[in-house]
């Protein structure tokens, strides 16, 4: 286990997430990122490492109709292949939980494959559970 230093996006490290991003299959766009974390409710967590970001996540703060505190739904946690195994995951996991609790939050939740064996240990490891066997999620994709 490597220890990292867990936070919230800087914009000065915003260049130094393009290896993680492209890691993750997608496309850096500085600007959208800056724009991204610069929105109300939305939140870029990271990883530091030997001045390197390692790991990313991403999330948004859900309201309620019901009068209930709002949910932490977390969109994507990368980590750079090289360091994973090595407990980066559980520690930005770790921060983004301790955050929502004391931010107040009512849950923290994400969406993963059931055949993602480390995305599911990780989400384990944080005490989140999965009581929904019978859950699944439709999409439609606008080209």
């Amino acid at each position: 286990m490597i220890g990292v230093e867990c936070g919230f996006l800087r914009e000065a490290e915003i260049p130094l997430l393009k290896d993680v991003v492209v890691g993750s299959d997608q496309r850096f766009d500085a600007k959208a990122i800056r724009e991204f974390a610069e929105g109300k409710n939305r939140y870029v967590f990271v990883a530091r490492f030997e001045d390197n970001i390692i790991a990313f996540a991403y999330a948004y703060s859900l309201p309620r109709i019901d009068g209930k505190k709002p949910m932490l739904y977390l969109h994507e946690i990368e980590v750079l292949e090289r360091y994973r195994g090595k407990g980066v995951g559980s520690q930005l996991m770790m921060f983004i939980v301790d955050f929502a609790r004391e931010s107040g939050f009512s849950e923290c939740f994400v969406i993963t494959d059931k055949g993602n064996a480390r995305a599911c240990r990780l989400y384990r490891r944080q005490s989140m559970k999965n009581d929904y066997e019978d859950e699944i999620v439709y999409v439609k994709e606008f080209k």
